[in-house]
């Protein structure tokens, strides 16, 4: 989840991380309930931005990359259509629960 929805290593220079316990004032102040988040290895984010420096061409085609994802995969058009794909079947389901006289019955403990 998170960034790594659409950050891959073919699109992003992704940074290492530590995956560490998210104290509780941390969440408070940023209101979530999670309890753990990815604590960034700032001595590799600094290599990646030297990298990214002396190697801009590359990083040029890196942002090109990002760019046709996000447009592919997130776009209000990709977005729409992995609604609408959902909503049919939520639909298909509901006809043949109809169809069928099948009712939902909540469990009961």
């Amino acid at each position: 989840g998170g960034t790594t929805a659409f950050m891959k290593h073919t699109n992003s220079y992704l940074v290492r991380h530590t995956v560490v316990d998210l104290p509780q004032h941390a969440r408070d102040l940023y209101k979530v309930d999670m309890k753990q988040w990815a604590e960034p290895d700032v001595g590799h984010l600094c290599e990646l931005m030297r990298y990214i420096f002396t190697h801009k061409n590359e990083a040029v085609l890196m942002g090109r990359a990002a760019r046709r994802d996000i447009v592919a995969n997130f776009s209000q058009d990709a977005v729409a259509a992995l609604m609408l794909t959902r909503l049919r079947a939520i639909e298909a389901d509901i006809r043949h629960k109809r169809d069928f006289n099948i009712t939902y019955r909540p469990f009961r403990h």
